[in-house]
């Protein structure tokens, strides 16, 4: 697991791991998560990468619509632990 306090930050944890599964603040630093977002949709090893989106409500209606990003879940900020692991194993569950 790897941590990332920028977009620019994010880019090299991916570039020195992909993850299983993104969990991306919609508020990153150096261009929200639409920077991360688009940077990841020209890459085919990261456009498949599962992506959960954190912002809040009013946010929601900006979700990305690309069906090769798959955005899974847009959980509002602050998130509870448990629900984002809720949300992880109903992605998880789905997809075996």
């Amino acid at each position: 697991m790897a941590e990332a306090e920028s977009g620019l930050e994010c880019l090299e944890a991916l570039r020195q791991q992909p993850p299983d599964i993104l969990v991306l603040h919609r508020e990153l630093l150096w261009g929200g998560s639409d920077g991360v977002l688009n940077v990841m949709r020209q890459d085919i090893a990261w456009s498949t990468i599962p992506v959960v989106l954190l912002g809040h409500r009013e946010q929601e209606d900006e979700l990305p619509t690309s069906p090769s990003m798959p955005v899974i879940a847009c959980l509002e900020s602050p998130v509870a632990p448990p629900v984002l692991l809720a949300t992880i194993q109903k992605f998880i569950r789905g997809a075996a």
